[in-house]
């Protein structure tokens, strides 16, 4: 196998690990008890932490058909989903799989048919922006959630 081969399976491995891991935890049996193990583990985390109180307002507030909501005005929530899948914490991932398949179902719920523009505001290095620019026409793959405005203005004040 040539380096160009073997790098191409690295970066097909690279690209297909976290999505099939996705795949995998939205097709697993919701149980009513996934909230509470996800919450027990988030209140040994942040217990004695100005977080903590946000785990309970979550916990309290928490409902499946609005789950970006909750992504959008929690810091712990957005903070630690982002960290878990950037870092591909499995263990995390798996206490989150309720949130994440209540998320891609809201999502499914407002697809659009036709392209929308979106914006997103971020900060990033000068090879994270070459790397960008030099895969034009190329398969782009991202890690995190992508939160996007339809606003620019909106978008260039996070950045």
């Amino acid at each position: 196998m040539s380096n160009r081969e073997q790098s191409t399976t690295e970066i097909n491995g690279t690209f297909l690990f976290p999505q099939l891991l996705i795949h995998a935890l939205l097709h697993m049996k919701s149980l009513p008890a996934d909230i509470n193990e996800f919450v027990t583990e988030c209140v040994k985390e942040y217990a004695g932490q100005f977080r903590f109180k946000q785990v309970q307002e979550f916990y309290n507030s928490y409902k499946s058909d609005n789950p970006i909501l909750e992504y959008t005005k929690t810091s712990f929530l957005h903070e630690l989903i982002n960290k878990t899948l950037r870092v591909q914490n499995i263990d995390m991932m798996f206490l989150l799989r309720f949130l994440i398949r209540d998320i891609q179902q809201q999502l499914a719920q407002h697809q659009r048919q036709s392209p929308v523009r979106v914006y997103r505001g971020q900060l990033m290095s000068i090879q994270e922006v070459e790397r960008l620019l030099s895969s034009v026409d190329q398969l782009i793959s991202t890690n995190t959630i992508l939160s996007t405005s339809l606003e620019r203005m909106i978008a260039e004040f996070f950045y």
